[in-house]
């Protein structure tokens, strides 16, 4: 199946890119903000706490799957490496930003060494996603490629076998070291899977309402074992109740794979295509927002300890409000972003820089 997609753009996906990034924010909401540790086990507030947390869980796969689906094309297409240099200036500007901003409401939370250290995002790992990303930047030339010039039969085992080796197997013995996903391999891979699926039309077949009952299930699987399963040890093999609860699960590979599918079949009016690309534009931002050190220490630790215990409906409005919020808030900061930038040239900018890398790569590899 191929999707009619007013002026090539997919807006469910785009939407979808949207979604994931607040379930980012759930889960940090979560994590960060202390709810999933201080709740008491087994308690009403516990339960529901987990049902969110592994609702949002599949955020990360989707937005890595979803790069590897928009980016595959029929037609031969170089990588746009000015795309990277905007995306690394982007996350500079917002870790000066926010350094700037904590510096004014205190001295003593910013430490010269850290604009040092924001000026270079990948070599401090200031953010796990772009460093991994940026790793599979310098590859994209050579996936595009292969994933183009293979046969769809080819792939569709190759697709078949990431799943089995590194999500199925992989989340048990750990042997690919992938760190639960965590790692510049495991969103190469995802990446590949997205490029896969669009190009061999995975899942094309399937209905709305199967798509969604699949997700369902695999939602309440990986719900049940890690309320009521249990840990146990089997040949030096460690099988904990946390064991779908990971990026490389299976169960939150399958989710983010038919959530992608579902999406890409949703067609909305020019208005609402409006908005979901004003939206989505800015969707990298509320991650590069959120996760920056100085939010999440001064502004999401311990954000919600206060209600981990109260009404779950309290802890539901809370955290899925504070959620949107922050999404929201995001993207119109980073409208501003984007004014700047343009004010800047940094489009031009990008590009000239990519001119002068090529330039000394030429000459290193002997090319005039």
């Amino acid at each position: 199946m191929k999707d009619k997609i007013i002026n090539n753009r997919n807006y469910g996906i785009d939407i979808l890119r949207v979604i994931s990034m607040l379930f980012v924010i759930v889960l940090h909401s979560l994590g960060h903000g202390g709810i999933l540790k201080t709740a008491i086990v087994n308690s009403p507030q516990y339960k529901v706490a987990w049902i969110m947390e592994i609702i949002a869980y599949c955020a990360v796969d989707i937005f890595a799957i979803i790069s590897g689906y928009v980016a595959y094309t029929d037609k031969e297409k170089d990588v746009k490496y000015s795309n990277y240099i905007k995306l690394w200036l982007e996350v500079v500007f917002y870790g000066l930003l926010i350094n700037i901003i904590f510096n004014l409401i205190n001295i003593n939370f910013v430490h010269i060494t850290d604009y040092i250290k924001v000026l270079f995002p990948v070599s401090y790992e200031l953010y796990w996603y772009f460093t991994a990303y940026t790793g599979l930047f310098i590859l994209m030339p050579i996936i595009n490629k292969g994933i183009r010039n293979l046969d769809n039969n080819m792939l569709k085992k190759v697709f078949v076998i990431i799943f089995v080796f590194f999500s199925l197997l992989g989340v048990v013995f750990e042997n690919f070291e992938l760190y639960r996903g965590y790692s510049f391999i495991w969103i190469t891979l995802l990446y590949i899977l997205g490029m896969i699926m669009k190009k061999c039309n995975i899942g094309s077949n399937l209905s709305k309402s199967k798509i969604i009952i699949g997700i369902v299930l695999l939602y309440l699987t990986t719900y049940l074992y890690r309320i009521y399963g249990f840990d146990y040890k089997v040949l030096n093999i460690e099988i904990t109740k946390s064991l779908f609860v990971s990026y490389i699960s299976p169960t939150m590979v399958g989710v983010s794979i038919l959530y992608v599918l579902l999406f890409s079949k949703f067609k909305f009016n020019e208005k609402i295509n409006k908005v979901i690309a004003f939206l989505a534009s800015s969707s990298f931002a509320i991650y590069i927002i959120n996760e920056h050190k100085l939010v999440k220490k001064l502004i999401m630790t311990n954000l919600f300890v206060g209600i981990a215990n109260d009404s779950i409906f309290k802890i539901i409005f809370y955290v899925i409000g504070f959620s949107i919020i922050f999404v929201i808030l995001s993207i119109l900061i980073d409208k501003f972003r984007i004014f700047i930038f343009k004010i800047c040239k940094i489009n031009e900018l990008s590009e000239k820089i990519v001119n002068y890398i090529n330039k000394c790569l030429n000459k290193v590899v002997g090319e005039d």
